[in-house]
């Protein structure tokens, strides 16, 4: 979430912080930690939305100093596919990025990058083993 010229190994989601915790407001999703703690901090999305896209994911898709791989299964929960298209249209559209590579597996979830073989294959090849 933060420029440098460094290796992230895990990018934590969700992508957008608006939609995730909107839905637990409305008693969509169970309350998680992250959204309660938002909530106490900055009150609802209804009333900062601002806050809560400030830190998501969504916001962070210009400036990557390190080459970056990224692994999505298309059968991941709908709270992860909501803003993946978007999310992978920003980073494609970075014009200040080092080399961007993306896996989409389609028929896995959440665990694509443990479970998929061409995940896997694309994991080794980008830390070059």
């Amino acid at each position: 979430m933060h420029p440098v010229d460094g290796v992230i190994a895990n990018g934590p989601g969700p992508l957008n912080l608006v939609y995730r915790c909107g839905l637990e407001e409305t008693g969509q999703l169970p309350a998680g930690i992250t959204c309660t703690l938002l909530s106490s901090t900055y009150g609802t999305t209804q009333q900062n939305p601002d806050a809560y896209a400030q830190r998501s994911l969504l916001n962070f898709t210009e400036g990557h100093l390190s080459k970056i791989l990224f692994v999505q299964g298309l059968e991941d929960s709908s709270i992860q596919m909501y803003s993946w298209p978007t999310f992978r249209a920003a980073m494609e559209a970075c014009t200040d990025c080092a080399e961007r590579t993306f896996v989409e597996v389609p028929d896995l979830g959440h665990q694509a990058l443990f479970n998929s073989p061409v995940a896997k294959e694309a994991f080794n090849a980008f830390i070059g083993m």
